[in-house]
C-alpha cells in the first residue's frame, strides 16, 4: 500500500492552496486538513488528493508517495 512521503508532507503542510482545494474536496475543516496531511492519512492518496498535490507543489507521482515500509 502506497503512503504519502516526507517530501509531499512537507510541501504540503504550509501551502495554502493545497489545503484550501482538499477542504473543498473533501468538506472538512482546515485543521482536520492539516492533521490528516501530517499525519500522512490514507485519504491523502486518494487520486483527487495526489491530484491537487501534484497541481499545487510541482511534484511528481513518484515524489507524492511511497511504498508503506514493512514492520518488522
Amino acid at each position: 500500500m502506497a503512503t504519502i512521503s516526507q517530501k509531499a508532507i512537507d510541501k504540503s503542510l504550509n501551502n495554502n492552496r493545497v489545503i484550501g482545494r482538499l477542504m473543498a474536496h473533501f468538506d472538512r475543516h482546515y485543521e482536520t486538513i492539516r492533521r490528516w496531511i501530517r499525519l500522512g492519512d490514507e485519504s491523502m492518496t486518494t487520486p483527487k488528493a495526489i491530484e491537487v498535490i501534484r497541481e499545487e507543489t510541482g511534484l511528481t507521482d513518484a515524489e507524492i508517495l511511497e511504498e508503506e515500509k514493512a514492520h518488522a
